[in-house]
């Protein structure tokens, strides 16, 4: 009987255990393409806003909400680019205000968070001069 048992339970893993391996890489939410990168920006893909599916919408209603989507997409995706390099130039100026002595500072910080809190240098000593050379 407890061989019944145990064969159940290895049938019914390898079933269920088969499932968790076959997922679907669309999922993981990787997207090849970068945002402002229009020379090789694919076309976006088409959403329709949440609860609108409910509408009874068209197609030419879908396709007239994906024209809109296509037509703000890379301005969108401009703005976020504009954004982000604004961003770090805004880190960089502020960098330079910091004295040598806090600049080291800061690099020891980051090596202590970068190992869980631990004093072990070693992991990212080449990664961090070159980061604290050119920004923080």
């Amino acid at each position: 009987m407890s061989a019944f048992r145990i064969l159940i339970g290895v049938v019914a893993l390898v079933a269920f255990g088969g499932l968790l391996l076959g997922d679907d890489p669309k999922k993981t939410g990787d997207d090849p393409k970068k945002p402002g990168d229009t020379k090789t920006e694919t076309p976006a893909k088409h959403t329709i806003p949440t609860g609108w599916k409910a509408l009874g919408l068209t197609d030419d209603q879908k396709k007239k909400i994906y024209a809109i989507e296509d037509e703000y997409s890379p301005k969108i995706a401009a703005l976020e680019k504009q954004i982000k390099d604004l961003q770090k130039d805004e880190r960089g100026k502020k960098y330079d205000l910091l004295t040598e002595d806090q600049k080291k500072r800061l690099k020891e910080i980051r090596e202590t968070q970068d190992s869980g809190g631990k004093d072990d240098k070693k992991k990212d000593d080449k990664k961090d001069d070159k980061k604290d050379d050119k920004k923080p």
